[in-house]
């Protein structure tokens, strides 16, 4: 059996254990969108108020496409292409998550991410189908 072969077969178990996990009810708002609907959603209606947190620019927190933005307790972060950067909840940057390349506990691309706040752990789920882990210091 080749290599390819197995990790297809890890990763179809891996999703069917999870599909059979039990609804858990969570604290998170949950919208529900439908796309053919044209009404308007006021944000009065899912939100008390706004806040602008302005991130801290430096040479290393140059953000270029953002994909995704996660808010923690305590940190932001925000998932370009092919980076991750971290960020405080006052918007200073803290750093750079993993590097590009093709060595251990790096990545060429990020297919998604996951977060684990509790734990301070980030899940990089990367187009070479790994699935990489590295905590909020950046330590894979």
């Amino acid at each position: 059996m080749n290599t390819l072969f197995k990790k297809a077969i890890v990763f179809i178990v891996c999703l069917v254990l999870i599909s059979c996990s039990k609804n858990v009810k969570s604290d998170f708002f949950s919208i529900s969108v439908n796309s053919n609907d044209n009404e308007s959603l006021p944000l009065s209606e899912i939100a008390e108020k706004i806040e602008v947190i302005e991130l801290e620019i430096t040479d290393a927190s140059l953000i270029g496409r953002v994909v995704d933005v996660i808010d923690t307790d305590d940190y932001f972060i925000i998932r370009e292409t092919k980076s991750i950067i971290l960020f405080d909840n006052k918007g200073k940057y803290i750093r750079q998550i993993g590097s590009v390349g093709q060595g251990p506990g790096e990545y060429v691309s990020i297919i998604d991410i996951a977060v684990d706040s509790k734990k301070e752990r980030i899940f990089i789920y990367t187009n070479e189908s790994k699935i990489i882990c590295y905590d909020f210091n950046g330590i894979f």
